[in-house]
C-alpha cells in the first residue's frame, strides 16, 4: 500500500500531466485548423 500523501502527490501530478498534455493537443488542433 502507498502512503496517502504520496498517492495524492502522485495524482495531483498525474492531473497536471494531463493538463498540460490537452493543452498541447489542443494547440496542436488549433494550428491545424489554423
Amino acid at each position: 500500500m502507498l502512503p496517502k500523501t504520496f498517492k495524492k502527490t502522485y495524482l495531483m501530478l498525474d492531473f497536471e500531466i494531463k493538463d498540460k498534455y490537452n493543452g498541447i493537443i489542443s494547440f496542436i488542433c488549433m494550428i491545424h485548423l489554423g
